[in-house]
């Protein structure tokens, strides 16, 4: 069987961008995983990150690690520092997510010590869905890439 270029679909990729603050860190606790946007099933990630655009003061330090809330968790950037403005890149990408169920991506804060009176950044999540075509066109349409 050839594989056959022509007639197909077009997939975009999709992007989540989620805001989220000291208080919401907060309440999760140190430590504890706390959801901040839920991804479709079969959903691959293809990259993404974490947007600090306000430090987050805790006394020492103020650390998140990006994973989802599987049983076994897939930890997509660990060590990222909250008390630096910037952006940091996922790491671990291409996972897809359960063929089955929603999965919730998520934050795990750690702070050095104090609790920060401060903070706000973004969890960025890019993905796409296989099979999911958002435009299709055909050989002979006069705009076809």
């Amino acid at each position: 069987m050839s594989f056959n270029k022509g007639d197909g679909g077009i997939q975009f990729k999709r992007t989540k961008v989620v805001e989220f603050n000291y208080l919401d860190v907060i309440a999760a606790g140190s430590g504890a995983f706390f959801g901040v946007t839920d991804i479709p099933p079969q959903a691959v990630i293809l990259g993404g990150g974490l947007m600090i655009t306000q430090v987050f003061n805790s006394t020492s330090s103020d650390t998140f690690v990006i994973e989802d809330s599987s049983a076994t968790p897939n930890q997509y950037k660990t060590s990222i520092n909250g008390q630096a403005l910037g952006y940091t890149a996922l790491t671990d990408n291409g996972k897809q997510i359960s063929t089955l169920a929603m999965q919730t991506i998520g934050l795990t804060w750690t702070p050095g010590s104090g609790t920060p009176t401060t903070g706000i950044g973004y969890l960025i999540i890019e993905y796409f869905l296989p099979n999911l075509s958002d435009e299709y066109y055909t050989l002979s349409d006069p705009i076809a890439p």
